[in-house]
């Protein structure tokens, strides 16, 4: 059972460190430039996607 809730952690480590990377990733591949050559619905897909959402693992804590 130690080795479930260590895995857990780490899931809940990597999601932080996507989430973390989402913040800086947009500027860093000038999503803001490239973007301005692609259609509206791929523009508004990239924007929702690079969008950081809040991390649903303390719902999970009692």
């Amino acid at each position: 059972m130690r080795g479930l809730f260590a895995l857990l952690w780490l899931a809940g480590f990597v999601q932080i460190a996507i989430a973390s990377a989402n913040l800086f990733l947009p500027a860093k591949l000038q999503y803001h430039e490239n973007l301005s050559r692609v259609s509206p619905i791929i523009r508004q897909i990239l924007v929702v996607r690079c969008e950081p959402l809040p991390c649903p693992t303390p719902c999970v804590w009692r």
